[in-house]
């Protein structure tokens, strides 16, 4: 069984006061809600825990280890930031709807020994 790669990389390089994730100093992260995201958090030991401020985490306010994170289906916004430093390391967390499925419409059907389906979708 293969092991999935954290979608975020949450790093202090050189004890920095900033959070670099995915080797970006704070970004703005755009979720969408109801999904699923993880967050490999390797930040200064003890100076630069890294906290999610929304619920839907299984940990959190961490400096070593994995935050999973489920993002909340409602229409809001969060932010991360360092429990010890606070609003001096924040970044914001924004949520966005899932997409839409694409919508489907069968323009003709015909059932003999064969069934022909033609629809407006690709092949994908």
């Amino acid at each position: 069984m293969s092991v999935r790669a954290a979608d975020f990389a949450v790093r202090t390089p050189f004890d920095q006061s900033a959070f670099q994730i995915n080797g970006v100093d704070s970004p703005t992260l755009t979720l969408v809600r109801g999904r699923t995201y993880t967050f490999d958090v390797q930040t200064s030991l003890g100076f630069h825990p890294f906290h999610i401020e929304s619920p839907g985490l299984d940990t959190n306010n961490i400096d070593t280890g994995t935050i999973t994170y489920v993002v909340p289906t409602d229409n809001a916004n969060y932010y991360y930031n360092c429990t010890v430093h606070g609003d001096l390391m924040r970044g914001e967390i924004v949520t966005v709807e899932p997409p839409q499925s694409p919508a489907i419409q069968i323009l003709s059907l015909s059932v003999g020994t064969n069934l022909v389906l033609t629809s407006t979708g690709t092949n994908t």
